[in-house]
């Protein structure tokens, strides 16, 4: 990789609380790099401006990152950022589509990604915290711990979204992440069983193979994949 090509963290942030990471970033102007974390978070949100729980013991941050076109590139190359940061820690996740991160198939992280012109605003929360997801063995309790953790995530956000990562590279790894490879998938008022062989970026669909093996495209903005 060109280590030329890939962006510096920027100015970094620590709240106790706020109301969005998300939102208190997008207010104060921020640079590509720079970045905010908090203890937690009283209106955090998901896709669908679903309500994102985040209590103390949780990795709640946001940083601005270079757009990769189109944005669903960049939500898959954050997606596999994160799961590479879980992993490290000793947590085999996966990936649910399009941009939840599961352990112990309950949802433990998800993915906010918001589009301004000068990058793309990625809001990222860890529930690390969760008890009956990791046994009450939270390792966020410090706030060294959770900067360095911070720290790391951005390090791993520059890797996956720089230019010289190949867009093909950044699709394997988000389907290599999904583990199990079959998913219940809901497309308007059909629910059905398949696997995501391909996501095709250009045109914005997923090819999935249910399981008569035939091969559908569907829009990836109006798939949802149920747990």
């Amino acid at each position: 990789m060109n280590e030329q090509k890939l962006w510096l963290p920027g100015k970094g942030h620590h709240l106790k609380e706020v109301d969005s990471t998300n939102d208190w970033l997008k207010k104060n102007n921020p640079a590509v790099g720079d970045w905010v974390r908090a203890d937690s978070q009283t209106q955090g949100r998901g896709r669908g401006l679903h309500q994102w729980h985040s209590p103390l013991g949780g990795l709640y941050m946001s940083v601005l990152i270079p757009c990769r076109e189109p944005i669903i590139l960049t939500s898959l190359a954050v997606s596999n950022a994160v799961v590479e940061l879980c992993e490290n820690c000793g947590y085999e996740v996966q990936v649910k589509w399009p941009n939840d991160i599961l352990y112990r198939s309950k949802k433990c992280a998800g993915i906010l990604c918001e589009v301004l012109d000068e990058g793309v605003v990625a809001g990222i929360g860890i529930n690390f915290s969760e008890k009956d997801l990791f046994q009450g063995a939270s390792f966020l309790d410090n706030n060294q711990m959770s900067d360095e953790l911070a720290k790391k995530l951005i390090s791993l956000l520059s890797k996956w979204t720089s230019i010289s990562v190949f867009e093909m590279d950044i699709q394997s790894k988000w389907i290599e992440n999904r583990k199990n490879k079959q998913g219940n998938y809901l497309f308007g008022d059909r629910c059905f069983v398949g696997e995501i062989l391909n996501i095709d970026l250009r045109n914005n669909k997923v090819s999935i193979k249910m399981k008569n093996n035939r091969v559908e495209s569907i829009p990836a903005t109006q798939l949802q994949e149920l747990l």
